[in-house]
């Protein structure tokens, strides 16, 4: 996995090396000139772990700043959620106008203990909430949520433009899925031609309102249009974004390719389809950064490495005390996701029994869609003891589940990227996940040199389990896959495989009766053994292990295996 750097990624894809941002035309498209000192970005954000998490775009916004610190001058901004304000010694330092029917605003700031800026919107009207970023704690979005965004937005344009009453000024605005997707659109009416960066980290969710919230949110009327913000008779705060950003990213460079399709597009897949074609859509692989590392982590009750995994045990038996289930031996998994149908949560409820039948233990911690909600507090109340649901989010808790779990179990329908299954990995819990039918794929070890896809996307090196149905078992043995190219010396947070990858392997063959329905094939895909050997282990439709090796370099990312069409985790 690698951390993107906008300085370097959007000086290659500008068409130049070096040098500082230049501002190309009334469009603000992005110059070839980058200043690699100090160039000055503008981060817009929702969620920032630091302070409130919903999803992946939290711990994103709180990693990639602290990254691209090293040689930019990158300041955040955030809505002044309760979450934010607690505990914390802000200082004001300007203020922003009223602008149509959004309230004026004062901007905080706040200095991070490492050095990092961040600007807080203070607005008590729209932001002094209980619940989460988007919605109140039933699930439910808030109604003024276009109001509540577009301040955010219009705050970090007038930022931007120097209309805020703050001494510093960016030299590019970066923004983030729909609730920042406005900022843009704010700079071009204005006619600011100061660059602008989108990254989608979800594109499922565009933030679309009614047609008539154009004169509240002072959108000119003109630009309700194809060639603006409309969408499908209404507005669509991400398009907004799409259209009038210089560029725009996205977290893998096979989501990139998937966005530009009608299957994954969510009907942008036009637009994102000409950004493409002009260069001006690129896939950068997430990463995540170097606290999670279980030799040191704070948030661990006991730590542990490669070398040495006695301590991994207490993390499991605080798990199991913290989500009150019963002592056991047997394999505890992992559900820490956001609960909503794109994670494939009912999927799991329908095959908890069965484990629970063959002895594994099922710990679920996340918040999301009320009904989802019910559904696993239902299943724990039935199996009390074996499994729990804590409806809600603890990062330390979150940490010592990864840590103390054996499997996590991660079934998604469609993922961009997912940060989860790295998290995983490095404290030595094994990813179960789908295969989804388009995921890139790798020519074998020993057919060198090996094919790159279109956007040179770089496999992610991953240890996963993955279902497969029947149709995907042509393959009978599972191929080891040598990625092209070699690791990048930038990579944070890279894999840790513990040496109890292949005993894991045979437990979870003991369970593969249960979890795999139909006489579905589960395959492990593993990553480098103690002696820096790829290793990996197969479960046969017999629920036998089956374990294969092949030799690689320490130094190399771990293996990736063949993909299938997309299958449900216990189901066909």
């Amino acid at each position: 996995m690698r951390l993107f750097e906008v300085e370097d990624e959007l000086g290659r894809q500008s068409g130049g090396g070096g040098g500082r941002i230049a501002r190309d035309g009334s469009k603000g498209r992005l110059g070839s000139d980058l200043d690699r000192a100090a160039p000055k970005v503008l981060f817009v954000t929702s969620e920032m772990t630091d302070f409130v998490k919903a999803g992946g775009l939290g711990d994103v916004s709180a990693f990639l700043p602290r990254a691209l610190k090293q040689s930019a001058d990158i300041r955040v901004v955030i809505p002044g959620y309760p979450a934010v304000l607690e505990g914390q010694r802000i200082t004001i330092v300007g203020r922003v106008t009223a602008y149509a029917d959004l309230p004026e605003a004062e901007i905080g700031l706040i200095d991070m203990p490492d050095g990092l800026v961040v600007y807080v919107v203070l607005c008590a009207e729209l932001y002094d909430r209980d619940g989460s970023p988007y919605g109140d704690r039933d699930g439910c979005d808030w109604p003024d949520n276009d109001r509540r965004f577009a301040r955010l937005a219009r705050a970090a344009a007038d930022i931007a433009s120097g209309l805020a009453g703050t001494s510093w000024k960016p030299d590019l605005v970066h923004c983030n899925d729909w609730p920042s997707g406005l900022t843009p659109g704010y700079l071009a009416w204005a006619g600011n031609p100061i660059p602008s960066l989108l990254t989608i980290h979800n594109l499922a969710y565009q933030g679309i309102f009614d047609r008539d919230r154009l004169g509240a949110l002072g959108i000119p009327q003109e630009a309700f249009q194809m060639d603006g913000v409309e969408f499908h008779g209404k507005l669509s705060f991400l398009k907004t974004g799409i259209f009038y950003a210089s560029h725009v990213t996205t977290v893998s460079s096979t989501y990139a390719r998937e966005i530009t399709t009608p299957e994954f597009g969510c009907g942008l897949e036009g637009l994102l389809w000409t950004r493409a074609q002009e260069g001006r859509l690129t896939g950068i692989v997430n990463g995540i950064d170097a606290s999670w590392e279980p030799r040191t982590d704070p948030d661990l009750v006991g730590h542990f490495c490669a070398d040495d995994l006695s301590n991994r045990q207490k993390n499991a038996d605080w798990a199991r005390e913290r989500f009150k289930l019963d002592v056991s031996s047997g394999p505890l998994f992992a559900i820490i996701s956001r609960l909503v149908h794109q994670k494939g949560i009912d999927v799991i409820v329908d095959v908890a029994d069965r484990i629970v039948e063959q002895g594994g233990q099922i710990a679920i911690l996340g918040q999301g869609e009320s009904e989802l909600e019910q559904s696993v507090s239902a299943l724990a109340e039935r199996h009390q003891g074996s499994v729990s649901a804590y409806i809600g989010f603890e990062e330390a808790d979150a940490r010592r589940l990864y840590a103390g779990s054996d499997f996590l179990l991660m079934p998604s329908r469609f993922e961009p990227c997912g940060l989860s299954q790295m998290y995983a990995q490095r404290y030595g819990s094994l990813p179960i996940a789908t295969l989804i039918r388009q995921m890139p794929k790798w020519q074998p070890c020993g057919r060198l040199p090996c094919r790159r896809s279109p956007i040179g996307a770089r496999p992610p090196g991953n240890t996963v389990i993955s279902t497969g149905s029947r149709r995907s078992r042509s393959t009978s043995k599972l191929r080891l896959f040598r990625p092209p190219g070699s690791v990048p010396s930038r990579v944070v947070g890279a894999l840790t495989v513990q040496r109890h990858l292949l005993a894991l392997a045979d437990r979870l063959g003991e369970l593969c009766p249960g979890l795999a329905e139909n006489d579905v094939g589960i395959r492990i895909l593993g990553g480098l053994d103690m002696d820096g050997d790829a290793c990996a282990a197969s479960i046969g439709n017999d629920g036998n292990a089956v374990r294969h090796g092949c030799g690689f370099h320490e130094n190399s990312p771990s293996v990736v295996g063949t993909p299938t069409d997309q299958a449900r985790f216990g189901s066909r």
